[in-house]
């Protein structure tokens, strides 16, 4: 069955609340909440006047300082004027130089010490003393011996230069010495290929043995195509010389680095062993 709008005639279906033909409101109208305009009414009359943008309600009820524009334009002129009169009062105390505390003056003041001037001491009464006695110095000063000496112009003394002291070599330094001669002499025989030479710079226990013998050296170093040349010979500790080195055999060449471990036999300083690369 349908429902008949009293206002327009228009026939709307029976649970419809609003007309279809003019939107006004059905017998079976049954509202579910507050309408926009009902909601507006019941707003109270200061946050209506606020949402509108008046500076008073319409009941004349002022707005809250906080509400208002001026309040803000005010506060952020304020917080301006406390940040250029931080900043100049910064600038000013920056620039001004500091003075030491009136305490610490005072303290260095009575720790400082105290400087007795010459009208002082010349107003202090002095006390009577012997003249000391003159001790006799058998030896004469160099200016005057050397004033004395036979030839020296008269009324100018010549100066007496002391002698410069001499260093006197310690006895590692001195052996240390003695096992890089060692070894530049044995690798001075090598390059020659003088075997009997450089046996003689071996330990006895192995002298003639192996690549310490005579014969053996003489024949491998001398069939280098380019003889043995010595880069360098230094001192690593008390009882290990290195040595660098190179040779050619046919064509390749050797870059060697040699440790040699020195021993001291009798009043020589011998070779033990030879550890080298190539």
């Amino acid at each position: 069955m349908s429902t008949l709008c009293e206002h327009c005639r228009q026939s709307n279906r029976t649970a419809a609340m609003f007309c279809i033909g003019c939107a006004r409101k059905l017998p079976g109208f049954v509202p579910s909440g507050p309408s926009a305009l009902e909601a507006m009414k019941a707003l109270s009359p200061r946050m209506r006047s606020a949402s509108i943008g008046e500076s008073e309600s319409s009941h004349g009820e002022p707005l809250l300082p906080s509400e208002t524009k001026a309040f803000w334009l005010q506060l952020g002129a304020l917080g301006m004027v406390m940040s250029i009169g931080f900043m100049v009062w910064f600038l000013h105390a920056m620039g001004k130089p500091s003075a030491p505390p009136r305490k610490l003056m005072q303290s260095a003041e009575a720790t400082a010490p105290k400087v007795v001037t010459k009208e002082v001491v010349a107003a202090a009464p002095q006390r009577s003393s012997p003249p000391p006695l003159a001790a006799a110095d058998p030896t004469p000063e160099p200016r005057a011996a050397a004033a004395s000496l036979p030839g020296a112009p008269a009324g100018k003394a010549p100066v007496v230069k002391s002698p410069a002291p001499t260093s006197i070599a310690s006895p590692r330094d001195l052996n240390s010495d003695r096992q890089v001669q060692a070894v530049k002499d044995f690798y001075r025989a090598l390059s020659a290929a003088d075997g009997r030479t450089a046996a003689a710079f071996v330990v006895p226990a192995k002298r003639g043995l192996g690549p310490y013998n005579e014969a053996n050296i003489s024949r491998f170093y001398g069939s280098f195509d380019r003889p043995l040349l010595v880069r360098s010979i230094r001192s690593i500790d008390a009882s290990v010389i290195e040595a660098k080195y190179s040779y050619r055999v046919s064509r390749t060449t050797c870059e060697g680095t040699a440790f040699v471990e020195t021993e001291r036999v009798g009043r020589e300083t011998l070779i033990r062993r030879i550890r080298a690369n190539c």
